[in-house]
């Protein structure tokens, strides 16, 4: 009987204690939520405090902590500090508390060395108990940087242990002010390319940012490689996830194209990169293709000027990188099965004959053309560009087949009716140089000449410039400087030479050489290309 009544009272009590201790999390769920920057008062004797929970104290001191900060109020710093050490006691794997009390004791470390140890330790325990979770590695991350000059090597360690961790599952907004705290207070090389090895994607973001902390040269080439490497090989892995899925849309083998064609060729700059240039290249030819077959094959396409003139952008940029005879006889097959050339149409019938050129079919391009300016007395100004493209080619082709008379002929027309088109001006400076020069002189064809033969001499005057440049008698181009745009400068801006949209030099403003000299295999001869100059 004693014992079924010792049995029962047990039994009571656990139900009460088990009942208390709902209702506390009730009143705890149900309860204001704390404010931060708002004061709360003391936990009062109420059934929340009989909880075995610690949140009473957490949140509490929580708010306390977040007042005393952002009013730089000690005694609500302290109070905090004294609510989280009773959380602790009720639950030491609290790891909110810890953190809390960690961020409390380094409010104070610069003044007291005591407290720069006790926070560390609490912050490395709360992350002990809860590293996986991004925010606290965050969170830690940030103050373990800003703290880095002081930290020993164990704890260095362990602050790199924990952001590696996380960083796969970080996004570029909250990775971008760790960084920048990284470039302030830490400065480690070996650091940053072990967390940005887990989040390839970075490579490229990250040497973009520390271009304000001046990051060495050679070290953001490298990154800028590594992100290069790491996009191409995405596409290739993207292309083949879809491929076997089943047919590729337009929309996504043109975002994976244009996603390619953002790679600027910092692998040039950096030669033992691992960037495979041929699988790049198989690459972009098998998206162009595929996207010039989609925007042809859609009805609206025909009538629709942008997808005309976006057609035309994407087969001039396959002939460019793409000029083997079977990529080029590839290319006309699927532009004729499209009903791609039309008759009396100079833009497809310059595409055509470019395709011509580039496969030295120079006879067939030469009894077209003749053909065709026999029959025409008249071009609009909207075809004249055409046209002119088209007659271009056609001295080319004299050229090659070393029919330089008529090659002549046809240059001596066009500079007649356009006598300050750059082209046309290559294009007589190249016969002259194997026919030699006839007649009276002409100083004023003889002064444009010049210009165009050292078009690849140039002197920099803005922050941002694009050029035309010939190369005629070397494959060099030769940049300097104004004096009066470098005393604007400031040492660590940046300066890229773009050629034909890739990169070919980049260096600070105090890096500079007096004169750059861009070489093959960035430039070579008989050949027009386009350059731009940024300086950042």
């Amino acid at each position: 009987m004693k014992k079924s009544k010792l049995f029962i009272i047990a039994a009571l009590a656990l139900a009460i204690l088990f009942l208390s201790q709902f209702a506390a999390e009730i009143l705890f769920l149900t309860g204001p939520v704390p404010e931060l920057g708002k004061k709360m008062a003391e936990p009062t004797l109420d059934l929340k405090a009989f909880s075995f929970s610690s949140r009473l104290y957490t949140e509490s001191a929580f708010a306390w902590l977040e007042a005393g900060t952002s009013a730089k109020d000690e005694r609500a710093v302290k109070k905090s500090m004294t609510l989280l050490r009773q959380a602790l006691r009720r639950n030491p794997l609290d790891y909110q508390a810890r953190y809390y009390l960690a961020k409390a004791y380094l409010q104070f470390s610069a003044a007291n060395g005591d407290y720069f140890d006790l926070g560390v330790r609490e912050l490395k325990r709360a992350a002990r108990i809860r590293g996986n979770n991004k925010q606290i590695a965050l969170d830690c991350g940030r103050i373990f940087f800003s703290l880095w000059p002081l930290l020993e090597d164990g704890d260095k360690a362990f602050a790199t242990g924990l952001l590696v961790n996380v960083m796969p599952a970080l996004s570029w907004s909250e990775f971008s002010p760790l960084l920048e705290m990284w470039s302030f207070y830490v400065q480690e090389a070996p650091l940053l390319m072990e967390l940005l090895q887990r989040k390839p994607e970075f490579f490229g973001p990250a040497a973009d940012q520390l271009v304000a902390a001046a990051l060495p040269i050679e070290q953001r080439h490298e990154l800028l490689s590594l992100y290069e490497v790491h996009t191409l090989d995405a596409m290739e892995r993207r292309y083949n996830e879809l491929s076997l899925q089943g047919e590729i849309g337009l929309d996504d083998v043109r975002s994976l194209l244009n996603q390619l064609r953002q790679v600027k060729g910092y692998f040039r700059l950096q030669p033992a990169s691992g960037f495979a240039p041929e699988k790049m290249a198989d690459l972009q030819r098998e998206f162009l293709l595929r996207v010039i077959s989609g925007l042809l094959g859609e009805t609206k396409a025909p009538a629709d000027p942008k997808s005309i003139l976006q057609v035309r952008e994407y087969v001039q940029a396959y002939i460019v990188d793409h000029s083997g005879l079977n990529d080029l006889d590839d290319l006309q097959k699927l532009l004729e099965e499209k009903n791609y050339f039309k008759n009396n149409d100079f833009p497809s019938l310059y595409l055509k004959t470019l395709i011509a050129y580039k496969k030295n079919s120079y006879p067939d391009i030469i009894a077209e053309i003749e053909a065709l300016r026999q029959t025409i007395s008249f071009v609009k100004k909207e075809q004249l560009a055409d046209y002119t493209n088209i007659l271009l080619l056609l001295i080319d082709s004299y050229y090659s087949t070393k029919l330089m008379t008529a090659a002549e002929s046809v240059a001596k027309e066009l500079y007649e009716n356009q006598p300050d088109n750059s082209d046309v001006l290559f294009r007589v400076l190249r016969i002259r140089n194997i026919l030699g020069v006839e007649g009276a002189p002409d100083p004023v064809l003889d002064a444009k000449l010049e210009t165009v033969q050292n078009s690849r001499f140039l002197t920099i005057t803005k922050t941002k410039s694009s050029h035309d440049v010939f190369l005629f008698n070397a494959p060099e181009i030769e940049i300097t400087f104004d004096p009066n745009l470098l005393t604007q400068l400031k040492p660590k801006q940046l300066v890229q030479v773009f050629v034909e949209g890739r990169i070919a030099f980049e260096n600070y403003v105090d890096g500079l050489p007096e004169t750059i000299i861009l070489a093959p295999p960035f430039t070579g001869i008989e050949r027009k290309v386009k350059v731009q100059v940024n300086i950042l």
